[in-house]
């Protein structure tokens, strides 16, 4: 091809910025949160580095201890689903820093996957599961098919064939 070409625009900038600007926006902010989160801890504990620099024997005690102790800024528990998007987030994370292993999947984060397990058990013994109100939509359902006043403030509207399905996928909790 001749000199001057259009054929192939001039990158400006760098392949790995590019990425990362369409990245979504709000999966970016989470993950820059939840990353300085667990860097606080690390901080708490004296350590300097950060977690792409911590080899995973290492990483992986501070992870169980993050597990056990992060708490939202009122003192207040995390659900159990948010503790596992902070570690969906904290992948990204280390995948972006080319960390060598996945901190979900990798065998050598077996310790960590127990330390969530048994924290999810101790929330839902707590009552904070995924869906803490499905007791209140079951109630909901259970009167739309009854007599009884609704909880809260529902209003009951008239059942037939068209609009049922609708109401049973509002109202019914479904398993995930």
């Amino acid at each position: 091809m001749a000199q001057g070409s259009t054929r192939f625009e001039h990158l400006e900038k760098s392949i790995d910025n590019y990425i990362i600007e369409q990245q979504n926006k709000n999966t970016r902010a989470k993950t820059t949160k939840d990353v300085k989160i667990l860097i606080e801890l690390l901080r708490e504990k004296h350590e300097l580095r950060n977690p792409e620099d911590i080899e995973a024997e290492e990483l992986i005690k501070y992870l169980c201890k993050f597990i056990l102790s992060v708490k939202q800024k009122d003192g207040k528990d995390f659900e159990t689903s948010s503790l596992r998007g902070m570690f969906s987030s904290l992948n990204r994370h280390l995948k972006e820093c080319k960390y060598p292993v996945s901190v979900i999947e990798h065998i050598a984060f077996e310790r960590k996957r127990k330390c969530l397990e048994a924290k999810h058990k101790q929330l839902k013994k707590e009552g904070k599961g995924n869906r803490p109100n499905a007791a209140e939509a079951q109630a909901m359902m259970r009167s739309i098919f009854s007599k009884k006043k609704p909880p809260g403030n529902f209003k009951r509207r008239s059942i037939d064939k068209h609009n049922l399905a609708l109401q049973f996928t509002a109202f019914w909790p479904t398993r995930m």
